[in-house]
């Protein structure tokens, strides 16, 4: 009479191969996992840097938002304060593309 395939204590070489490949992803999983983690921290971490300069900037009565070029994506920007009779303007310039910003009038406060 055969035996059926997959009885226990049979010991065949499905269930090894079975075995091999279970203990293989519990591993990849285990790497993933502190892996997960440490991107995490790595995350965490950005965020706090970002909430401390958007903190800073609120503290100094700058805009929440760092001012970012439109073309390139650069931080590093200039103001070019413009006075005319109509009003105080300005101009944006970013430092590394010479982009321009258009023409803006700048918002005084109301005296009280």
């Amino acid at each position: 009479m055969a035996r059926k395939k997959g009885k226990k204590g049979s010991g065949s070489k499905d269930d090894r191969n079975d075995w091999h490949r279970f203990n293989k992803f519990k591993e990849e999983n285990e790497k993933l996992r502190k892996e997960v983690s440490k991107l995490r921290k790595l995350v965490d971490s950005v965020l706090v840097d970002r909430l401390q300069k958007k903190q800073d900037r609120v503290d100094n009565n700058e805009s929440a938002i760092e001012p970012v070029c439109e073309r390139c994506g650069n931080t590093d920007l200039v103001s070019i304060p413009i006075s005319r009779p109509d009003g105080k303007f300005e101009i944006i310039t970013c430092k590394s593309c010479n982009h321009r910003s258009p023409l803006k009038k700048i918002k005084e406060p109301k005296p009280e």
